[in-house]
């Protein structure tokens, strides 16, 4: 089944505008259960009560409100946080561009595959500048009644959007700092070094999966079937006293491991 574009818009370059479609380059694939009455299995429902006295709220008599202090809130009307929607819009505004190792790793939230949108000329040749010249273009757009800021990046001759986190969502690296003291044992850098080296391979995909989402897919057939797993207690790693003695126990499983 061919995928379907969650979202358009124009990519604004200066005065050029490249058209294109927006869709979702990972899907959450999480195991979700229901609720049951453990009396006779029937599906239960949520609901809300009023923590005063206890007695269950309709949700036609709820109102979103903020806590400004203790038993203090400030009260909004569906129409009032309305008007602090953005401003609709297609355009995607892309406002600079930047190496790209320019942005840390934990800005990055969110990926989507840019296809383009009728002008293919204008997309490939957006696509193939950004890969030959190692570039992202900072961008931002409003999606959903959203405010986004992306990444805009060519991968394998196409470009995606990376959405960012805003500044006050990055935390400070305050507990987690490079020490400019410390003086590092060559030994243990050098075995640091032929560690990697030995456990050099190409990125292969199909290796990442959810473990946990395939046990308790095992497991659930399992029940269904009318049967039971056994759960595997996991073994005690053993404890090593140096990093010198856990690097060279590390090079030695991975030479094993590529032998094998």
């Amino acid at each position: 089944m061919e995928a379907r574009a969650i979202w358009k818009g124009d990519l604004q370059l200066a005065n050029h505008r490249v058209p294109v479609k927006f869709y979702s380059a990972v899907e959450a694939r999480g195991v979700h259960f229901r609720l049951l009455h453990a009396s006779d299995n029937v599906p239960v429902t949520q609901q809300m009560f009023d923590a005063k006295t206890g007695k269950a709220v309709p949700r036609e008599q709820v109102q979103k409100g903020y806590q400004v202090e203790e038993g203090v809130f400030v009260l909004l009307k569906p129409t009032e946080i309305a008007q602090t929607d953005p401003k609709p819009s297609r355009s995607i505004a892309v406002s600079t561009f930047l190496p790209s190792t320019a942005i840390p790793p934990a800005w990055f939230n969110r990926p989507y595959y840019l296809g383009p949108d009728g002008d293919e000329d204008s997309y490939y040749a957006l696509a193939a500048a950004l890969q030959d010249t190692d570039r992202v273009g900072v961008a931002q757009w409003v999606m959903r009644k959203k405010t986004y800021d992306g990444a805009l990046v060519s991968h394998k001759g196409v470009l995606m959007m990376l959405t960012l986190h805003h500044q006050d969502e990055i935390l400070a690296l305050d507990h987690v700092h490079a020490d400019s003291s410390l003086v590092l044992d060559p030994k243990e850098v050098k075995l640091a070094q032929q560690l990697v080296a030995a456990l050099e391979a190409p990125f292969e995909p199909e290796a990442y999966h959810n473990e946990y989402r395939e046990r308790v897919a095992k497991l659930l057939q399992a029940k269904a079937e009318g049967g039971t797993i056994a759960v595997a207690r996991a073994k005690a790693k053993p404890a090593v006293n140096s990093l010198s003695q856990a690097l060279q126990s590390s090079l030695k499983a991975a030479k094993e491991k590529h032998i094998a």
